[in-house]
């Protein structure tokens, strides 16, 4: 007999992971809006909501690619290639392969190119918005941190 907490797991945990790959995309889903609402940017092929679900997978495939850029940007420094150029190469196959995901959505490639330029600046702010703060483990049960910043915990209190 499975025990009750491992049963809930396997039920919480796929719908965490659904949730999370979900959000992440928002970014993505923002530059698809917004690309949608510039004029001469590119038709919407879309008709109705149900082509959104195509983003479940454009995260998890841009981090495949992002995996596969790694093995490309070091074999290109092994074959000599300059790192910076690598880099660039890496980039650029990122920006290629997210605009293909992309082109289920526009009519024109036009669309789908700013539409990832767009997604791929939000996704790089999206971070830096959010109001989440990470706790510091140092920290009492007040919420002060007592260290003074030199290392051996000391708050700088003598009597301590």
């Amino acid at each position: 007999m499975i025990p009750q907490d491992r049963r809930v797991g396997w039920v919480v945990v796929p719908l965490l992971l659904v949730g999370a790959i979900a959000f992440v995309s928002l970014p993505l889903l923002a530059g698809v809006v917004v690309t949608a609402l510039a004029p001469g940017t590119g038709d919407l092929r879309i008709s109705s909501g149900w082509a959104l679900l195509h983003f479940r997978w454009i995260f998890p495939a841009l981090y495949v690619v992002s995996v596969l850029d790694d093995v490309l940007v070091r074999a290109a420094v092994v074959l000599g290639a300059p790192r910076p150029l690598a880099h660039i190469l890496g980039s650029v196959s990122v920006v290629i392969a997210l605009a293909a995901m992309y082109s289920v959505f526009f009519e024109h490639p036009s669309g789908a190119v700013v539409a990832t330029l767009v997604g791929l600046v939000l996704l790089v702010i999206f971070p830096r918005i959010l109001p989440l703060q990470p706790t510091d483990a140092r920290t009492d049960g007040a919420g002060e941190n007592n260290d003074d910043g030199n290392g051996n915990g000391d708050d700088g209190d003598p009597r301590s």
